[in-house]
């Protein structure tokens, strides 16, 4: 009990050192965004000459989430198929555009389907073209260089390269170091702040709950 408790009191830590990031990282727009930790707002947009189309819905989009889920018993399910976007994208507000790397960040999406069909369940989550996001990350400049590649990381230790680079790139990745998040949303920010907020408290309570039980079964 005492070692799940600390496990629970972990993760409600984890989940307040998210908000207080979140509360302490101040906003900026594209063009004075600052090398590093950035907070920005504006409008999804694609790559140019670049299609992306949400999975059975034939719409487009610049991310999206899909899994396809057999039915192997009345009221049991296992994942089959899982495929996550990487593709590049911008973010644009008034003052100018930068891209994003989604690799490896933390997707919140409001826009969501599921169908069943022939005993399988499709799941998508997506993020529309000239969609507002919120978006917490790390500003990284790539500037040109005579065999400088533009590549982005991808799952499995996998690459997937744009071409050379001619001339610099702003874009938003997951931060160097793993304490720092990297958030992807078109819910508010507030909206995250509570949410965050609530799962710690959760957590916290549940950890001081399991603490509590463990000592009165230990007297008794």
């Amino acid at each position: 009990m005492l070692v799940i408790s600390i496990w629970l009191f972990w993760r409600a830590i984890n989940y307040l050192k998210l908000v207080r990031i979140m509360e302490d990282t101040p906003g900026s727009n594209v063009a004075s965004s600052p090398q590093g930790m950035v907070e920005l707002k504006g409008k999804t947009l694609p790559l140019e000459n670049q299609v992306l189309m949400v999975p059975r819905k034939n719409i487009p989009c610049v991310w999206y989430r899909y899994v396809k889920t057999d039915e192997y018993s009345d009221d049991e399910y296992t994942n089959t198929e899982v495929k996550e976007s990487n593709y590049r994208f911008y973010i644009e507000d008034n003052t100018g555009r930068c891209a994003i790397d989604p690799v490896y960040a933390d997707v919140h999406a409001k826009r969501e389907y599921d169908e069943y069909q022939d005993g399988e369940k499709h799941e998508v989550t997506w993020i529309g073209v000239e969609e507002s996001i919120y978006v917490l990350g790390w500003m990284d400049t790539l500037h040109p260089a005579s065999k400088t590649d533009d590549v982005i990381t991808v799952r499995n230790d996998k690459e997937h390269r744009y071409g050379q680079l001619t001339d610099k790139l702003e874009r938003i990745t997951k931060p160097p170091h793993n304490w720092l998040p990297f958030i992807i949303s078109t819910h508010f920010e507030y909206k995250l702040v509570r949410r965050y907020r609530s799962l710690f408290l959760s957590w916290l309570i549940s950890g001081i709950i399991l603490l509590v039980s463990g000592g009165i079964f230990i007297n008794i």
